[in-house]
């Protein structure tokens, strides 16, 4: 029997494919739930707080009991001067499967990333850009632990808060400023 030579690749390409793109597929568990919520405030950069986004989702992860990483970074494109670096946060957590997934305020869902080292972490999710670790937050206690809702006394889908009201002209506003997190150990 003459089997035809593009059919055969075709259907090696598509078994491989499938292979291939099914380890980007996200699991279906809660870590990917939070990660995907549409109500955490700077879900792509709308209304300018896409510095709120890394944060929430963080102390969302943990709450659910889950490891997670909240991973500052400084980036800049290769033809731009070191001076020109900007700061951003991305977040990394534990899924129930044992893989590492990254979400930033534009993914539209996880991207898996190898390893447990915080800068491959980042090359991964930023292949294109010049990324420079800055720190990294996690709770030690949540090692090994994936988010879970269950874990939660209150485990409902978190309702966007009320916009704030400004404080008055000339006075500090009562706004909570993210920590520096806890430093890197030198590799």
């Amino acid at each position: 029997m003459k089997v035809m030579r593009p059919t055969w690749m075709g259907m090696v390409l598509a078994v491989g494919g499938f292979f291939i793109f099914s380890s980007f597929a996200p699991a279906k568990d809660d870590g990917q739930m939070l990660a995907l919520s549409q109500d955490l405030p700077g879900k792509n950069n709308v209304g300018g707080k896409g510095s709120e986004f890394a944060p929430e989702l963080y102390n969302r992860l943990v709450k659910a009991g889950g490891e997670a990483h909240l991973v500052t970074f400084q980036w800049r494109r290769d033809f731009e001067k070191a001076e020109q670096a900007r700061t951003s946060t991305v977040v990394i957590f534990l899924d129930a499967e044992g893989r590492y997934w990254g979400m930033d305020m534009y993914s539209k869902q996880p991207v898996w990333v190898p390893g447990r080292d915080p800068q491959k972490w980042l090359d991964r999710l930023y292949p294109n850009l010049i990324t420079k670790l800055m720190t990294v937050r996690t709770d030690a206690k949540l090692a090994g632990k994936y988010a879970d809702l269950s874990r939660v006394a209150n485990a409902a889908p978190a309702v966007p808060a009320a916009p704030a009201t400004p404080a008055p002209v000339g006075q500090p506003s009562a706004r909570v400023v993210e920590s520096p997190g806890t430093p890197v150990a030198a590799q």
